[in-house]
């Protein structure tokens, strides 16, 4: 199947995608002379696929490129008005994996969530979904961000962690603990969230963004605390829940008609910003999913 990205030129876009390390990924990790991988929202130029016909929208994933030819089974139809921008966060992978930990989670009306990453394309909708659900988010954040997360999007407070020691900014929002922990970052962010949940607190790991290119740890949490305080420590991969994907689907686009999750990107244009991006994103300095449009790609 060829497809290319659909629009008048056709708005092109490519997701930023955040490499990952070790078991995480399950795959190596990128050299030098390696394609990138990415999702992509797109037009079917030509299809030898039963289920696709041309002039279709569809979302996958694949390699950085502006045309592709891929197994069918590898896309999937987005309805032909769909934003592609929405569809490469909210309603697609960020959102599905902030959907996916907060079940996990299973943050309960009153309690105190706390996000690390919160500005970014996970972290901006588990925390909302964490305030839809009642309960009291913090959030981790840098700069710009931290205020973005509270003004913009209703957390009730966040840690700058640009000005303020995470330790002492979890201890000034979350005076009496925290009950759960959505680990986008691990590190030492991830140790003090874990030094400050309450009993029966659960630590839900979905990235590990400060520890990607650096050695693997040889020393994982404290067991004592984890038995004395009845602790729950899960981590999760997106690929087990695909077959949710509908459910979640349904739930956000509610959640975004009646206002309960907003969402923000930044946008690059010609697929020669995509390295940019990709630095912009590792580096922190993205405000928003980070997409890349390819219409201007030569």
């Amino acid at each position: 199947m060829a497809s290319r990205q659909a629009g008048d030129p056709p708005p092109r876009h490519i997701a930023g995608h955040r490499p990952e390390r070790g078991h995480a990924a399950g795959e190596r990790s990128i050299g030098r002379a390696r394609p990138v991988a990415s999702g992509f929202v797109g037009t079917v130029l030509e299809s030898r696929h039963s289920n696709f016909a041309a002039g279709n929208r569809v979302r996958g994933g694949h390699l950085w490129q502006t045309h592709h030819v891929v197994p069918g089974t590898s896309l999937a139809k987005i309805p032909q008005d769909a934003d592609p921008l929405d569809e490469l966060g909210v309603l697609g992978g960020p959102g599905l994996v902030a959907w996916c930990g907060m079940r996990i989670a299973a943050v309960r009306p009153g309690e105190t969530l706390v996000v690390s990453a919160a500005g970014g394309a996970i972290g901006m909708v588990a925390g909302q979904l964490g305030k839809a659900g009642g309960a009291r988010v913090v959030g981790i954040a840098s700069g710009e961000k931290a205020e973005y997360v509270v003004h913009e999007l209703g957390f009730d407070a966040c840690v700058d962690r640009s000005t303020t020691a995470v330790a002492g900014g979890l201890d000034e929002h979350c005076p009496e603990g925290i009950d759960a922990y959505f680990d986008n970052v691990g590190g030492d962010t991830g140790t003090a969230a874990f030094d400050r949940l309450r009993e029966h607190g659960r630590y839900i790991i979905c990235g590990m963004a400060a520890e990607y290119n650096g050695p693997e740890s040889n020393v994982g949490p404290p067991l004592r605390p984890m038995l004395r305080k009845r602790l729950r420590l899960e981590g999760f991969v997106v690929y087990d829940h695909y077959p949710e994907y509908e459910a979640f689907r349904s739930e956000m686009q509610e959640l975004r008609r009646n206002g309960s999750v907003r969402y923000r990107y930044e946008t690059l244009h010609g697929l020669d910003t995509a390295p940019e991006g990709l630095t912009r994103l590792l580096s922190g300095q993205n405000q928003g999913k980070m997409i890349v449009n390819l219409a201007a790609s030569r």
